[in-house]
């Protein structure tokens, strides 16, 4: 989404409810998304969140070693692998 962040489609209710990634960032980009089992991992303009069960459990940025923090786009290849695109044309 373009500022909105990230919502869930709530079946129970019929109607979407947005999922908090971090509090300090109230407008977040959302650029991909791609599961693995039962993770989500979601590429944003600052960084990657790991959720499970709609609940952040990871963030990962320049901090915690990425190349950058915007991430542009994620693939997961024929052996589970998941491949970052950065804003800076870097594939980690």
């Amino acid at each position: 989404t373009l500022c909105g962040g990230l919502y869930s489609l709530n079946r129970t209710k019929n109607k979407f409810e947005h999922i908090e990634l971090e509090v300090s960032v109230s407008d977040q980009k959302v650029n991909d998304i791609i599961s693995q089992n039962e993770m989500l991992f979601v590429a944003t303009d600052f960084g990657i969140y790991q959720l499970i069960r709609k609940k952040v459990v990871s963030h990962m940025s320049i901090q915690s070693g990425l190349p950058h923090n915007v991430i542009k786009s994620l693939y997961k290849d024929s052996r589970g692998k998941i491949w970052i695109g950065t804003t800076n044309n870097q594939l980690t």
